[in-house]
């Protein structure tokens, strides 16, 4: 798994305040995951760029492809959420508590499930050192 440092990031361009920020948010730096990649937006770390600028042409076009795919799951997952929910009797508030409960945790799960499709991918193209940039290994 690829790991970030500051010094990584200064090989990269970051510009030196969110250099400053990430090391104090990441002391020890990071592993390329989804998990630290959130935390670091939570912490008004700038991340975006990152796989493109990490990965190769090719493992970025790998990472775009896994993205991709996990988004239409994400999404076909969600409107059968959102059509069972319109489908679903709801006479009195009791149901219509129940139903947009169950609604709300079907979305949870698609969004659960999507964050775990990136971060496989993330891991399986960053494990590969020729889907790398050179000076990101």
């Amino acid at each position: 798994m690829l790991k970030i440092t500051a010094g990584l990031l200064q090989k990269l361009d970051a510009c030196e305040e969110q250099v400053a920020h990430f090391r104090e948010v990441f002391p020890h730096g990071a592993d390329l995951t989804l998990e630290n990649l959130t935390a670091a937006r939570a912490q008004d770390l700038d991340v975006d760029w990152l796989p493109s600028a990490l990965l190769s042409l090719e493992g970025y076009r790998l990472y775009n492809a896994a993205r991709e795919k996990a988004t239409v799951a994400r999404s076909e997952r969600i409107r059968a959420a959102r059509a069972e929910f319109d489908e679903q009797p709801k006479d009195g508030y009791a149901q219509v508590a129940l139903a947009i409960q169950e609604r709300s945790d079907k979305y949870a799960a698609a969004y659960t499930e999507f964050d775990a499709a990136l971060d496989a991918a993330l891991d399986e193209v960053s494990a590969d050192p020729a889907n790398l940039r050179d000076g990101a290994e």
